[in-house]
């Protein structure tokens, strides 16, 4: 019969039967007795006088047993905390050895500083932060060890981007913005004044930056009445090729008629000036220019347009514009391709026969009329081949419809909506039905290949409707639509059925970009040529 065994000890116990006596304790073992056992583990009942010693020899063995047991694993613990140190110390000597062999140490350092400017920050990626970082790139990089700091310090172009913005609370300290000066070699500036917050402070960075404009090749502005002034002095920008201005706030503007230091800046290509409260005469070398954005009176452009003979690309929005419009005085760009209006009539004093892209802000005042026929005069004068129009505001379907019958180069169709009418009358929305094909019937402008919508501010369209109508123009014969792009900049986002839909399409073939929040708001500036921040 084989032993049980001491559930206290583990010590093998035998029946009366087989071992009436223990030799080592002089203890009768019997079932009686590891009942009782038993039952005194269980309960709190005392012990009898003849059960102590049964008792006390199992706990003796016991102590003894878990003694034991307790040696083995300080023993083992300490061998365990002794391969732990020694793998420390192994992966640290065989990650030491593996940076000697990697690629990296032998990598050329002009290599090494072009991944260096991947990791720079973009525009708006420095505006969120508010201030330099010491763990933010470029300054990181400088940290890591010799040869990076070397590198680093020797590639200019990490530290061109200097992006400084008071509208927040915190601003950068103005000894790192030395610094970072000290290390690059051109400076491409962003610089967010506020009209009433740190005046010493902006004024002090700002002339620190002007203290620099040999070397300034972009600079956007943010001006306020106390910078003006220390924009207005600088007169040496051999540099600048591109230049943005905008007022904080119409105080900003107070008092401030005109600013001609940019009109000899010899190497400016590229003008963005949003006057927003009122217009401020800015003289610009109009004749080296190849784009302009600009909102002012037709007057300012008109002059502005006259001289720009190398202009390829401009964003003309009419504001200000007190005084009728002037008898028609063609103005010749040649090498015009893309072109943002704000008026219709904009196009009667335009030939350009090598425009591609027109914009054109819809204005709830204006019929469909008005715009279809200088367009279509506008591309007859011009001999051209507009390939993309884009609508933007609340464009109306008789105007899309009759444009895209009349002109039948027009391949690329853009619609940016700000209507806040959702239902199906709204005015995108009859246009979508236009664009779909039922049927049996033909396709409006067979010729489409691309087709993209984006919604700004409460705009939207029904994005059901929307996924039927690329549906069926992709199913349509010949799959002419090769692209189509949905951007929501704000308002209610596509459901998933749509976004589904969406997708399935996408997996089919068609080159499909869906974007929300920021990134659609970027792409959508795109649209119209805007390069405002």
């Amino acid at each position: 019969m084989p032993a049980s065994h001491c559930s206290q000890c583990g010590a093998p116990i035998t029946s009366s039967a087989e071992n009436p006596r223990d030799s080592s304790t002089n203890v009768q073992v019997v079932p009686k007795t590891l009942a009782r056992h038993l039952q005194l583990m269980s309960t709190n009942a005392p012990p009898e006088t003849i059960e102590l010693a049964f008792i006390r020899t199992v706990a003796e063995k016991t102590r003894v047993r878990l003694a034991d047991l307790e040696n083995q694993m300080v023993g083992l613990r300490e061998r365990v905390q002794q391969l732990e140190d020694e793998h420390i110390l192994l992966s640290r000597y065989h990650a030491q050895n593996q940076a000697i062999i990697s690629p990296l140490r032998r990598m050329p350092p002009e290599v090494l500083g072009d991944i260096f400017s991947w990791t720079l920050p973009s525009v708006r990626d420095a505006l969120e932060r508010l201030r330099f970082d010491m763990s933010h790139s470029p300054w990181v990089l400088a940290q890591v060890c010799s040869r990076w700091r070397a590198v680093a310090l020797s590639t200019p172009s990490l530290w061109s981007l200097v992006v400084i913005d008071y509208r927040g609370k915190r601003a950068n300290p103005l000894s790192m913005v030395k610094k970072q000066i000290e290390r690059a070699q051109s400076l491409k500036i962003r610089f967010y004044g506020r009209e009433k917050g740190h005046p010493r402070a902006q004024f002090e960075m700002f002339q620190l930056l002007a203290e620099h404009s040999p070397r300034w090749e972009e600079v956007f502005i943010e001006l306020t009445s106390d910078t003006v002034p220390l924009l207005a002095s600088v007169r040496n920008l051999p540099s600048l090729r591109r230049l943005g201005i905008q007022w904080n706030v119409s105080d900003s503007q107070a008092g401030v008629e005109s600013m001609d230091c940019f009109q000899a800046a010899p190497s400016l290509l590229d003008v963005s000036v949003y006057n927003e409260f009122s217009s401020i005469s800015i003289p610009l070398p109009a004749h080296q220019l190849t784009r302009y954005d600009l909102d002012g009176p037709w007057e300012v452009h008109q002059t502005i347009l006259k001289l720009a003979v190398n202009l390829v690309e401009a964003h003309i929005y009419v504001v200000f514009n007190d005084l009728p419009w002037p008898d028609s005085d063609e103005i010749n760009l040649l090498l015009l391709r893309r072109l943002f209006i704000s008026h219709s009539e904009i196009l009667e004093y335009l030939m350009a026969p090598a425009i591609q892209e027109l914009a054109y802000a819809v204005r709830e005042d204006e019929g469909p009329d008005p715009l279809l026929l200088h367009l279509e005069a506008f591309v007859e004068r011009s001999g051209c081949r507009l390939r993309r129009l884009c609508l933007v505001g609340k464009p109306t379907a008789d105007t899309a419809v009759g444009i895209l019958r009349r002109i039948l180069s027009v391949s690329e169709l853009g619609i940016i909506t700000d209507d806040p009418n959702h239902g199906q009358d709204a005015p995108v929305n009859v246009l979508v039905s236009h664009l779909t094909v039922s049927p049996g019937s033909a396709a409006l402008a067979p010729q489409l290949s691309k087709i993209y919508f984006g919604c700004r501010a409460e705009g939207c369209i029904d994005y059901a409707l929307y996924l039927q109508m690329l549906q069926s123009r992709w199913d349509a014969g010949g799959r002419t639509l090769k692209a189509a792009a949905l951007l929501v900049d704000s308002g209610p986002h596509p459901d998933p059925a749509t976004l589904r839909g969406l997708g399935a399409l996408r997996q089919e073939g068609l080159d499909f970009l869906v974007l929300m929040g920021e990134e659609a708001a970027d792409e959508l500036r795109c649209w119209i040529y805007d390069s405002s921040r």
